[in-house]
């Protein structure tokens, strides 16, 4: 999926789910409420680079079980007393690289949850919430 650069777009929560083989992924409207705003799974190779997120009222970017990521130039924009605004929630997911990111939450700029390993996280301005956090056990 390509978004072109210089536009905005008002859309409701994505799911991609993989594997996508480096195939054109269509995208449904679907009308069941969910509070995240982008979540990808069961994918390998994937790079997310150059998306802004606002005010959106939970996790902004859900990285679920995937092998290869490459996240950059990832703007988060949340007010510092909006509970449960995780930016990037990372999960059962390997070889994940983060970069020159700016994030803006009221809870975790980053959380590291089980099953997460071989994570690079590098020019990261994070604030007014908690920092990168980790919950492995």
């Amino acid at each position: 999926m390509e978004i072109p650069s210089g536009k905005t777009f008002l859309i409701n929560p994505l799911n991609f789910d993989g594997p996508c083989n480096n195939k054109t992924i269509n995208v449904e409207h679907d009308l069941r409420p969910s509070p995240n705003a982008l979540q990808i799974s069961s994918s390998n190779n994937v790079i997310l680079s150059g998306l802004t997120f606002k005010d959106n009222p939970h996790v902004h970017v859900i990285l679920d079980y995937l092998k290869s990521v490459h996240v950059s130039d990832i703007t988060i924009d949340n007010p510092g007393d909006s509970p449960y605004t995780d930016g990037i929630h990372i999960s059962g997911s390997t070889n994940v690289t983060i970069d020159h990111c700016r994030i803006a939450t009221g809870d975790d700029c980053i959380s590291i949850v089980k099953g997460a390993s071989y994570l690079n996280i590098s020019n990261i301005t994070c604030g007014p919430g908690r920092r990168i956090s980790a919950f492995l056990c």
